[in-house]
């Protein structure tokens, strides 16, 4: 796709009575260094705020989870809220994971407890890794480059494209499970899984990455269907994410 240049014109102010010390205007970034941004700002991503959404439709029954986490990967500590929606009735969830310490913080009736962080947890914390972020990002700039759409609004560019590639949802997908797949689970899942498309937006201000979002409707054995809603934003703006007190002073969560 060819984008027009914006040209900045000097205008003698003898001719139309306007100053030259004018404020110059800003040309607008082509689609080429709206992702030579991307590229550099995706090898840097220390903290953020993670929101997943999940709506299953199975059996007969629906089931809702919107999981938010903020965190940060330097060291690694993740705060993350849980709301699952099942058969009309709503559970939640409140934790902390901190594996530096292989902890997991979990609130219950207003009192916080910790116990060993579970395999399962550690896997998860893993994908917020800045290595385990950037890499299907970087996927989706290859296969993308040229297709993608750019759009301006002000000084907020948004870069999408629609990706139908199997193996590279797979992948990504995989990093946010809690357990990995072996090959037999790998191989049954490329052989059910359906969709048409995933939907992918990045969003650039000024020169820096904000956001990324990805929307995905797919199909599993024909037994389940499924949208998937992933939102990376607030990039940034969490390096300093800490325990709170009241973490820090949690209560070893008796056994059972």
């Amino acid at each position: 796709m060819k984008f027009k240049k914006i040209l900045i014109a000097f205008i003698l102010a003898s001719g139309l009575g306007i100053s030259l010390n004018q404020p110059q205007t800003t040309a607008a970034m082509t689609k080429h260094q709206v992702i030579t941004n991307i590229k550099k700002d995706i090898k840097t991503i220390h903290s953020g705020q993670l929101k997943q959404n999940i709506v299953a439709h199975y059996s007969g029954l629906n089931e809702a989870i919107t999981s938010t986490a903020a965190f940060t990967n330097r060291p690694l500590l993740i705060h993350v809220n849980n709301q699952t929606l099942y058969n009309n009735k709503t559970t939640q969830t409140d934790e902390w994971l901190e594996p530096a310490t292989k902890r997991l913080y979990t609130r219950s009736n207003n009192q916080w407890y910790y116990k060993k962080l579970p395999a399962n947890y550690q896997t998860a914390a893993n994908s917020l890794s800045s290595k385990a972020i950037s890499k299907p990002l970087q996927q989706f700039i290859n296969q993308s480059s040229k297709t993608a759409k750019l759009k301006k609004h002000g000084k907020t560019y948004t870069l999408s494209a629609n990706i139908a590639d199997k193996k590279w949802f797979i992948k990504t997908i995989s990093n946010l499970l809690t357990t990995k797949l072996n090959k037999t689970q790998l191989k049954d899942v490329k052989k059910h899984l359906k969709f048409k498309k995933i939907h992918v937006v990045l969003t650039v201000k000024g020169k820096k990455l904000i956001a990324a979002k990805a929307k995905v409707n797919l199909t599993y054995a024909k037994v389940l269907k499924a949208t998937i809603n992933e939102n990376l934003s607030q990039i940034g703006n969490f390096n300093n994410l800490t325990l709170p007190s009241a973490v820090k002073n949690a209560a070893k969560l008796p056994a059972n």
